[in-house]
C-alpha cells in the first residue's frame, strides 16, 4: 500500500507543532515555579524588614575563644623562689617550690655543694634569656606572696615549673601531684639536688 508523501508530510509537520508547543509549555511552568519560589526573597523593590516578624532561621556567629595568654619578653627580675616580676607585676610559678637559694646539698661522699644557688641561677637564665608565654593559673596564691598572680609559664616551648622539677632543682608544692612523676624521676636518675656529686 503507497501513502501519500504530502500527507506524510503534513502529519510529521503537525507533530512538530505539538512537541514544539508542549516543551515550551513545560518552560513556562517552570520559569512560573522558580519565580513562585524566589518571591519574598528577591524583590524588585526595596522593602522595610520587621525583625520580630522575620521567619528565617538565623546562623549564630560563634565568638571567638578569649585568648588569656601573657608575652613577656625582657625586664624580668627574679625577686626569689618562683617569684618574679616583670612591667610592674609580680607573677609566682605554680605548682613549684623552688630549692632555697642559700641551701647547701651533701653528696653520699660528704662533699657540700651550692645547690640552691645553682637551681637560682638557672631560673633567673630561664626567665632573661628567651620570651616567657604564660596563663593564669588556678593554684591559689602563696601566703608568703599573696600579691603575686599565680602563672603557668613555657620558654622555649617548655613548661618552666616541669623543666625544673625534671632537672632537680624544684619540688611539687605540697598536696599538688601533677609533677611527682617528674619528680620522682629526677630522684631516681639524680639528677640537681639529687645529684651524687656536683654538676659541672
Amino acid at each position: 500500500m503507497s501513502t501519500d508523501p504530502h500527507l506524510l508530510a503534513a502529519a510529521v509537520h503537525t507533530r512538530s507543532k505539538a512537541s514544539i508547543g508542549t516543551a515550551a509549555a513545560l518552560g513556562f511552568a517552570l520559569a512560573a515555579g522558580v519565580a513562585a519560589a524566589a518571591e519574598g526573597v528577591w524583590t524588585p523593590t526595596v522593602k522595610r524588614v520587621d525583625p520580630g516578624a522575620e521567619q528565617r532561621e538565623r546562623i549564630a556567629v560563634p565568638n571567638p575563644p578569649e585568648d588569656d595568654r601573657i608575652f613577656i619578653e625582657g625586664g624580668v627580675r627574679l625577686l626569689g623562689g618562683p617569684v618574679f616580676s616583670a612591667a610592674g607585676t609580680t607573677y609566682r610559678i605554680a605548682g613549684i617550690d623552688l630549692v632555697e637559694r642559700n641551701r647547701l646539698c651533701v653528696t653520699a661522699a660528704g662533699v657540700r655543694w651550692a645547690c640552691g644557688l645553682r637551681a637560682y641561677t638557672t631560673l633567673a637564665a630561664l626567665l632573661q634569656s628567651r620570651l616567657l608565654v604564660c596563663r593564669p593559673a588556678a593554684a591559689a596564691s602563696a601566703p608568703d606572696t599573696p600579691d603575686a598572680r599565680p602563672v603557668d609559664c613555657e620558654a622555649g616551648g617548655r613548661s618552666i615549673a616541669r623543666g625544673l622539677v625534671e632537672d632537680g632543682w624544684a619540688l611539687p608544692t605540697a598536696g599538688d601531684d601533677r609533677l611527682a612523676a617528674a619528680a620522682a624521676t629526677a630522684r631516681a636518675k639524680g639528677r640537681g639536688m639529687f645529684a651524687t656529686s656536683p654538676p659541672e
